[in-house]
């Protein structure tokens, strides 16, 4: 049965926030909630009346394979796709991390041309392990496996251009010694570790959206379209507030987003709404060599998710807003 489309109201009710305890569930699919109890909650945001000024680097994960495809776009077309959005935004050092695991006879091609454009390419690991799963000593081999094609698609001398790391499912680890040993296994390896601020679960949008458009019910995209913008604003603006308040300053943010069909099609009215609340774009280097992401989260108590909120884990803030996500209601979507 297919899914009625969603209104307003429903909306609105959606991306409304929720108290969610210090341990809450992240970007990994199926990810379980850590135990920690909600304590009394925080006092509800703020935002100015004018946009202040919001540095962003934006990383897309997953590449060359992420989600279904549609009729008319291969990868390489997603590729380019994504590719003339960030050039319409003048994005420059967009990171696409590689899963070198997952290409498949052609794909190289998607690949070369998101260096053609020169954007540079960072390690994804080989086949986007669960560390859970597989330990550390092959979570780290994995990480070796996916450097070949990274050298071979940079080329000679580009080492310091690849050798930067986007955990897959911003799973750091399974506990905090094992976030530690791999931690300095990436260190020893000579890799910078792209952390992440703003993830509003981006790739959830994919599925349904090839859903929508096999079942002929191309009408439900544009509920989709309107929670896609409205949480991933929310998210922009939660990061933003929360890491003021934390760290007593304007951090530079990193935007995790995914190269699906969907970003294809939605991601220049999300940064032209970005552009509209303050966001100015920023070069992954920049935003990593400010002193946040050296330092925290200390000491660190977790070992997966955003920035923020390892850091309010860090601090042992035991309540704290978050926006919600409807992870949930896409699984229905269209079906």
């Amino acid at each position: 049965m297919r899914s009625l489309p969603l209104h307003r109201t429903l909306l609105a009710r959606l991306s409304a926030t929720v108290l969610l305890a210090a341990g809450c569930a992240t970007s990994a699919p199926g990810a379980a909630a850590a135990p920690d109890a909600p304590a009394a909650p925080a006092a509800t945001p703020t935002f100015p009346s004018a946009p202040a000024e919001i540095r962003v680097a934006v990383t897309v994960d997953d590449l060359p394979r992420h989600g279904p495809e549609v009729p008319g776009l291969d990868r390489l077309a997603i590729h380019r796709a994504l590719l003339d959005i960030f050039a319409r935004h003048r994005m420059t050092q967009v990171y696409g991390f590689v899963n070198a695991g997952r290409v498949q006879p052609g794909d190289e091609a998607a690949l070369r041309a998101w260096v053609e454009a020169g954007q540079p390419l960072g390690n994804h690991t080989a086949h986007h392990p669960d560390i859970g799963k597989v330990g550390i000593e092959a979570y780290l081999a994995d990480v070796d496996a996916g450097e070949p094609l990274l050298a071979q698609l940079l080329g000679p001398g580009k080492e310091r251009v690849w050798k930067v790391f986007r955990y897959p499912f911003l799973w750091q680890g399974t506990d905090v010694p094992s976030r530690l040993a791999v931690r300095k296994g990436l260190v020893d390896r000579g890799y910078r570790i792209a952390e992440v601020t703003i993830d509003f679960d981006d790739w959830a949008y994919n599925p349904p959206y090839a859903r929508c458009l096999a079942g002929g019910h191309p009408e439900d995209v544009s509920a989709l379209e309107e929670m896609f913008l409205d949480s991933g604003v929310e998210q922009l603006r939660w990061a933003d507030d929360t890491l003021r308040r934390l760290v007593g300053r304007p951090v530079p943010h990193v935007l995790l987003l995914h190269a699906g069909v969907f970003d294809t099609r939605i991601l220049d009215r999300l940064f032209t709404a970005y552009e509209k609340a303050g966001v100015r774009w920023i070069p992954l280097d920049e935003a990593l060599a400010d002193p946040v992401y050296q330092r925290e989260p200390d000491p660190p108590r977790s070992w997966r998710g955003e920035l923020p909120l390892q850091i309010l884990r860090a601090r042992e803030v035991k309540g704290f807003l978050y926006p919600s996500r409807p992870d949930a209601l896409l699984e229905r979507f269209c079906r």
